[in-house]
């Protein structure tokens, strides 16, 4: 039994304490879209395997003050790289558009 005590003292006076990881705003992430698009209310974000970014957003959230003369908004998903590059994007009004994404 005094064994199992130290043994037990040991291992919590070994262990580090436990802090909650740190975050940094990089303000230059994303870099900027192609094609002179906006991002609306963003509503979904998630991290893969490869650490690509994924966003989904609404795009008729944006006001139409925002998306005059050249500007539009951008097809509703985004994926990134981790450096803030667009890699793929899809979805948005046209001939067939599904956007195969629900919320129930």
């Amino acid at each position: 039994m005094t064994r199992l005590v130290t043994l037990i003292a040991l291992l919590v006076a070994v262990q580090a304490p436990l802090r909650p990881p740190a975050y940094q705003v990089d303000p230059a992430w994303p870099k900027p879209l192609p094609n002179h698009w906006l991002v609306g209310a963003v509503v979904g974000v998630a991290v893969d395997g490869r650490d690509h970014v994924w966003i989904t957003h609404r795009p008729s959230t944006l006001q139409p003050n925002e998306t005059r003369s050249f500007w539009k908004a951008a097809p509703p998903v985004l994926e990134f790289d981790q450096e803030g590059t667009l890699v793929a994007s899809w979805g948005g009004p046209g001939a067939g558009y599904e956007c195969g994404l629900a919320v129930r």
